[in-house]
């Protein structure tokens, strides 16, 4: 594999996201660590680099400070699947009220990742194959009294065939 993108993607996943920050000597030492040689000015043209393609940012401090922008979006390769998103929609539905704010308000991006994923497969009717909002199981009568030969373990905002 080309040796500068697996640098630049280990880079990208090493900048924390907002409001933590890494310098580039810290990318540095980590790289060398993960066995990537370069030098420390490669490391912050690469930063440059990736700061016009991703939502990165830096402070003016000595060394620069990088994070990913407030808000910015989870990235993830391979992208999230409906099976991950259905547990990041019941875990924001149903334990909101058990979770410090703090950590939901780090989980936002893979909570907002997740609702993309559900919107992409929902049915367009309703949330369950019937349009309601039902659990259904293989032969047995959802919540609203329909039969359904596929399992559907659906929420209101979910929706994700299992």
């Amino acid at each position: 594999m080309n040796d500068t993108l697996m640098r630049q993607w280990m880079m990208l996943r090493a900048i924390p996201r907002h409001p933590r920050r890494i310098d580039a000597p810290t990318i540095h030492a980590m790289l060398g660590n993960w066995g990537i040689s370069v030098s420390l000015r490669t490391i912050q043209r690469d930063l440059n680099a990736l700061a016009e393609t991703f939502p990165l940012d830096f402070d003016e401090s000595k060394p620069q400070g990088w994070c990913w922008r407030e808000g910015a979006s989870q990235l993830e390769v391979p992208s999230m699947d409906a099976h991950a998103a259905l547990t990041f929609n019941l875990v924001e539905q149903y334990m909101k009220n058990m979770l410090p704010r703090s950590t939901l308000s780090h989980m936002a991006p893979w909570f907002d990742a997740a609702q993309g994923v559900a919107s992409s497969q929902a049915s367009p009717s309703g949330c369950g194959p019937c349009g309601t909002d039902a659990i259904c199981r293989p032969g047995l009568s959802c919540t609203a009294g329909h039969r359904h030969r596929s399992c559907w373990r659906g929420c209101r905002c979910c929706a994700v065939r299992l």
